[in-house]
């Protein structure tokens, strides 16, 4: 959706995930830098299951 791309990142730098490396987020576009880029099929996985569990509280 647009204009939450902020919104996003800032879940991901809250629950600073070790597989992550770092976020750059624009209005309506997250750029995610996974550590290890043969993890990001994980990396993917543990965002959909962190954005799901922010929409449910």
């Amino acid at each position: 959706a647009a204009g939450y791309g902020r919104a996003v990142a800032r879940i991901l730098d809250y629950h600073a995930l070790p597989e992550i490396l770092g976020v750059v987020a624009g209005s309506s576009i997250v750029w995610v830098a996974p550590r290890v880029v043969q993890r990001t099929a994980l990396v993917h996985k543990q965002i959909n299951y962190l954005l799901k569990m922010n929409l449910n509280s």
